[in-house]
């Protein structure tokens, strides 16, 4: 089993972030502050000062938090972190981002949750490339049952598996990605990647005139 580590959840209290909570707190010293982001801060740079740091808060009536309140505090653990040449971040995306049905009632929603993947990606590729021993990964975890998706969907154990992984020294070779909690198995994401697997990015079929 690895060392047991210190890990701060924001979200704990909705459906995902509540069910990471519950299956880390047997192996590691698990933390659930509020969602006021003075709070998360105060905790991170003050007190808990955490191995890793999962941002599984969001909101859909306010959608600049998706970023605010994903960035600045995976920064801060980021600098804790890079101090002991080893962390974990884990952001959250979602809305059909990296997939084909991104919700097109929702267009806010969305692209501020593209952005929470494309600030892992680059965030990512940076820790890698200075050797800091921290990942910074984002998750779509697919349509999860719970107050945002008026409780219907399916339960969030795809996302609970996939984060358990990643937390391991099983998943360090896997930085600056996003995955799918619903698609990626992982099995293939045990083996060695690419430098464009699992990016967000667009690909284009061309044919020549």
């Amino acid at each position: 089993m690895d060392k047991k580590r210190f890990v701060l959840i924001t979200g704990g209290s909705g459906t995902i972030g509540g069910a990471i909570a519950a299956a880390l707190r047997e192996d590691h010293l698990v933390y659930t502050p509020g969602r006021d982001l003075a709070e998360v801060m105060d905790t991170i740079c003050l007190s808990f000062r955490p191995d890793i740091f999962i941002a599984c808060a969001g909101s859909r009536t306010a959608p600049y938090f998706n970023m605010v309140g994903s960035f600045g505090p995976a920064e801060a653990a980021i600098s804790i972190m890079s101090q002991n040449h080893w962390g974990r971040v884990i952001l959250f995306s979602g809305g059909g981002v990296g997939g084909d049905l991104p919700d097109v009632d929702d267009p806010d929603y969305c692209a501020t949750k593209a952005a929470v993947a494309m600030w892992a990606e680059c965030k990512g590729r940076q820790m890698e490339r200075d050797g800091t021993g921290v990942t910074v990964n984002a998750i779509s975890p697919g349509w999860v049952a719970s107050k945002m998706t008026n409780f219907q969907g399916d339960t969030p154990d795809d996302a609970v598996r996939l984060v358990k992984w990643l937390i391991s020294d099983e998943a360090k070779h896997v930085n600056g990605r996003l995955l799918s909690a619903k698609w990626d198995r992982i099995e293939r994401l045990s083996k060695q990647m690419g430098v464009a697997d699992f990016r967000l990015r667009r690909q284009d079929l061309c044919t020549s005139l």
